[in-house]
């Protein structure tokens, strides 16, 4: 009769826990997730001044359960009617994105606003 050495029981335990670890990981998300729609919102982060303007960090976070896709973004500035638009392409459910877009007018002393103009659910 063959015997297992210590390192296989080792092993053998590791495997089991980490297994259990996944089980459990998988079944608490199924468990919580109340499948909301997407709930994406952007705001206004870092502002870089660079020599043909400025390069405003805009972060898209989505709190829903849900993934949203094609995020339409848009940021306006009061003064000088001026706007930028970008598309995420894919904002996955309780995460966050970053996109960056580019203004001839500082949106911080022009009182930049930046909105989700719409998604779609892939």
């Amino acid at each position: 009769m063959m015997t297992k050495n210590p390192l296989e029981w080792a092993v053998f335990g590791i495997s089991l826990v980490l297994i259990a670890l996944c089980v459990g990981v998988l079944g608490h998300e199924a468990w919580t997730r109340s499948g909301s729609p997407p709930s994406v919102t952007a705001t206004i982060g870092q502002v870089l001044e660079r020599p043909d303007g400025f390069a405003v960090e805009i972060i898209v976070e989505n709190t829903g359960d849900r993934t949203a896709a094609g995020v339409h973004l848009r940021l306006a500035v009061a003064a000088g009617d001026e706007q930028a638009e970008a598309v995420v392409d894919y904002v996955p459910y309780r995460s966050t994105r970053r996109a960056w877009l580019t203004l001839r007018i500082d949106p911080r002393q022009a009182q930049g606003r930046v909105r989700v103009l719409g998604y779609e659910e892939p």
